[in-house]
């Protein structure tokens, strides 16, 4: 009967073939050589009143948000989770996660909305609420515009739905990295208006 040794030679041979036939990419290289814990990159800050978690500089940070935004990399949005969790965990209020949406478009070139896949890779029991905010405009990728551009693209991106029966909770609306503020910043400002009394709201960026 095959012992460990024999199945831990397999699992090398059958990962060499693999990764011949099908080479993983530059940030998946860069995410299977982290070495530690996610919670370790974890360095709050605040950008333009958004709270982020971490630093997109760092290249573990860079490779999972490209490996969980571009390729649903599974592992990628476990890692980024591992982050967020740190910051949940500080948190004493009741909070409700409202991914920022994609349009549809987007939706089905990626196959999924990185935000969620983040948050649905949690350890934690989180609320969240991913049909409340959608888009009403498809707009060009953000990362592609520059500054004034990207405040400009998201004029009148965002409509809600239905925001009763939210009393007494806060509301995050969260986004994989924020780098000028304009999308989270027209998310808040769509939806504010329109919270019940007592209600809160803020945003967070998993990378800044």
């Amino acid at each position: 009967m095959p012992n460990r040794l024999y199945w831990a030679n397999m699992r090398k041979l059958l990962t060499v073939i693999f990764d011949t036939f099908f080479p993983p990419s530059p940030s998946q290289k860069i995410l299977d050589s982290f070495r530690g814990e996610p919670k370790n990159l974890y360095s709050e800050g605040v950008f333009e009143s958004v709270t982020y978690l971490s630093h997109y500089q760092n290249p573990f940070i860079k490779a999972a948000i490209k490996e969980n935004k571009f390729h649903h990399n599974k592992t990628a949005s476990k890692f980024l989770a591992g982050i967020l969790d740190e910051w949940v965990k500080k948190q004493d209020k009741d909070i409700v996660f409202i991914p920022i949406p994609l349009g549809s478009n987007r939706q089905r070139e990626r196959g999924h909305n990185q935000v969620e896949s983040i948050l649905a890779s949690s350890s934690k029991q989180l609320n969240i609420m991913n049909n409340l905010l959608y888009r009403v405009t498809e707009t060009t990728p953000q990362s592609h515009l520059p500054r004034k551009e990207r405040l400009l693209n998201m004029r009148n991106v965002f409509e809600i739905k239905d925001i009763r029966g939210m009393t007494g909770k806060h509301i995050v609306v969260i986004d994989d990295v924020v780098t000028t503020g304009a999308t989270l910043k027209a998310a808040r400002a769509k939806l504010a208006p329109h919270l019940p009394s007592g209600t809160t709201i803020s945003c967070v960026a998993i990378a800044h």
